[in-house]
């Protein structure tokens, strides 16, 4: 079976069962952050910092990839790329089954988020 790379590039569900899809975009974010997770609970360095595993879980999926990523991305989408619509409707930030992430956004949130974390 051959999969052309542009049936790859235009559908980004991973896994379709039903209604429930499974998308690269959403499994990406949470390998990376269970990487990022235990990278930093083995880290000598967290560990000189004095910080306890649950800090360290709190730190990665808390405020790194839900306050962070999630919401920062979601707030930079709607900035960068949905300026109208928000305009138009300031509830549709929240119409989160519409889709919409920014990396700039996401990167921007994390690091606002670990500062406040800090």
């Amino acid at each position: 079976m051959i999969i052309e790379l542009s049936d790859f590039f235009n559908n980004p569900s991973l896994i379709e069962i039903g209604p429930l899809k499974i998308q690269y975009y959403a499994v990406t974010w949470l390998l990376s952050a269970v990487l990022i997770f235990l990278f930093l609970r083995r880290n000598k360095i967290i560990k000189e910092i004095g910080l306890s595993n649950d800090e360290v879980n709190d730190m990665v999926f808390l405020y790194g990839l839900f306050f962070g990523a999630m919401i920062g991305g979601r707030i930079g989408y709607m900035l960068f790329y949905g300026t109208d619509q928000l305009i138009n409707d300031p509830f549709s930030i929240f119409y989160i089954w519409q889709g919409g992430l920014s990396f700039h956004g996401g990167l921007l949130g994390v690091v606002i988020s670990l500062i406040v974390f800090l």
